[in-house]
């Protein structure tokens, strides 16, 4: 491996500890660094590491810090600070496998265990910085936001014959991350015999599940996690290639194992108590919430969403029998503490307004229901909130609609995809006439409105939902006014949209029906719902 010149180089040390710091910096100018400058752990470094470019970053560690090297570290990664030209050496006090574990997953160049040798350093900064400087130009091009550079000059190397490891490890993640599977696929499967390692066995399963060759992947992943059984990620990505099929209880119990592993990380342990909820697995889902809430302070993923989660387990747990006043005061006190832990959030209390609404629609009380949505409804106009409410929804009820979708029958894997889905939510919006003509109404509402969240623009949805709410009012006198909104609401989204004999006719009888006295309408269906 060539020596490197160290002279020419930017390193910044942030360690909470100066000792810490004017050692290691000791250490570098021992080395040949010159230009080397020190931090203490806090928000400080991340804006030097913003403002300048570093070729090395060396970020302390120690569990005893009020503001963790893990916790910015995790932050640095988050905020896209970690520059693809600039080498990150995590320094660790702690060296137990939940923090390692949880360090690995913002990728820094290394790790290394505090106290350490200048021969332990310079083996490292020897093995990180090399690889940096042998796709210098493609990550020069990628710091640009140009990947259609950064793939030509990894051709242009390649080219030339000189087919350095790094370079074609470099573009094979390029292409994975352009979505070209088969090419990266092709790509891997040839670098593979020359770098024995489990980042490229992960990517060719990563690949592989682009290609739908998700059994082969899966077969792969298992025999990964045998052995790496310490392998977080490619627990994460058998638990994905799950949910994508379907498999939902399957997803949750690959994901519950990477918790047992590493349960620090909160999307994971969020996405873990999602997938409980849907799975039937409440006590799981629950100690998923608790455990994120622990995990919020100081974090840069912390969100109110666990206490949200925590109080759709206790709504959902209503049952005749219920105490309907106690199930009230503790729900109140959890979402107490939300508006505490996060104030001033205006989005926060529109789900909550949302969510109270919901829970007085379940206790029977659909005038509670209709002031809590007025409420959610006034915070929006009042800050100004452009977004449609019911995009607020399913956050406020813990609704996931690709689980949902899962249970309607439909590919999770397709609802993941970005941009309007026709197909899927014409599928959905027949799963809600079946809801309808089982006399199922609350349900025929959730999947109709499903459909609309994958196609804004789905014609028959509207038009189904509006008759729905429309035939709701003889039945729901107190209802009414809420019910008159939502038909004059979804009427409106439909008029000024391309409509087909069909939906015009319903449109226009709808149209006729709304104004006129309600009393003048037909009882009970007011047609066929259309599909």
């Amino acid at each position: 491996m060539q020596a490197i010149d160290y002279s020419n180089k930017r390193a910044l040390i942030i360690d909470t500890s100066a000792l810490v710091r004017s050692s290691t910096a000791t250490m570098l100018a021992k080395l040949g660094f010159v230009q080397v400058k020190g931090s203490n752990v806090s928000s400080r470094a991340l804006e030097l590491v913003a403002a300048e470019d570093f070729d090395l970053v060396l970020l302390g560690h120690s569990e005893t810090d009020r503001n963790s090297g893990l916790q910015l570290l995790e932050e640095a990664r988050h905020k896209a600070l970690i520059k693809p030209s600039a080498c990150w050496g995590f320094m660790s006090a702690d060296n137990s496998p939940a923090v390692i574990l949880h360090a690995s997953e913002s990728e820094p160049d290394f790790v290394i265990s505090k106290p350490f040798t200048l021969v332990q350093l310079q083996s490292r900064l020897q093995s990180g910085l090399s690889r940096k400087q042998a796709v210098q130009p493609i990550n020069q091009a990628l710091e640009d936001g140009n990947i259609t550079r950064a793939l030509e000059f990894c051709d242009f190397v390649l080219d030339k014959k000189l087919s350095l490891l790094p370079v074609k490890q470099k573009k094979a993640d390029l292409l994975l991350q352009k979505g070209d599977f088969e090419a990266a696929l092709i790509l891997l499967e040839d670098i593979a015999p020359l770098a024995a390692h489990h980042n490229i066995e992960l990517k060719i399963c990563e690949a592989l599940i682009g290609c739908s060759k998700n059994k082969i992947a899966e077969e792969k992943l298992n025999q990964l996690i045998k052995k790496s059984p310490l392998l977080i990620k490619a627990y994460d990505l058998k638990s994905k290639l799950f949910e994508s099929s379907g498999q939902l209880d399957a997803s949750m119990e690959v994901l519950n194992s990477a918790i047992n592993i590493s349960s620090k990380a909160i999307p994971r342990n969020l996405k873990l108590a999602q997938l409980a909820c849907y799975t039937g697995k409440t006590a799981v889902a629950e100690a998923a919430y608790k455990r994120i809430i622990q995990l919020n302070d100081n974090s840069v993923h912390r969100t109110p969403e666990p206490y949200l989660g925590l109080a759709n387990l206790q709504r959902k747990s209503l049952t005749i029998e219920t105490d309907k006043g106690a199930l009230e005061q503790s729900i109140e006190l959890i979402l107490k503490e939300a508006l505490s832990v996060f104030p001033g959030i205006p989005e926060l209390k529109v789900k909550i307004a949302l969510f109270k609404s919901k829970l007085q629609e379940d206790f029977g009380n659909p005038e509670g229901a209709v002031q809590y949505r007025e409420l959610a409804e006034k915070v929006l106009f009042l800050n100004n909130i452009k977004e449609d409410i019911d995009k607020f929804q399913n956050s406020a009820l813990s609704i996931v609609p690709q689980y949902e979708a899962v249970l309607a029958g439909v590919n999770a894997a397709t609802i993941e995809e970005k941009g309007s889905q026709p197909e899927i939510s014409n599928k959905i919006n027949l799963q809600g006439i079946k809801q309808y003509l089982n006399n199922n109404r609350a349900k025929a509402i959730k999947y109709f409105t499903m459909s609309l969240q994958l196609d804004r623009e789905n014609g028959t949805a509207l038009l189904n939902l509006s008759q729905v709410y429309l035939e709701s009012m003889h039945e729901n006198v107190e209802g009414r006014s809420k019910a008159m909104r939502m038909v004059k609401r979804y009427l409106g989204l439909i008029e000024n949209l391309a409509k087909s004999d069909s939906q015009q006719q319903r449109f226009s009888e709808l149209q006729g029906y709304i104004n006129n006295p309600i009393e003048s309408m037909p009882k009970g269906s007011l047609g066929v719902l259309l599909r």
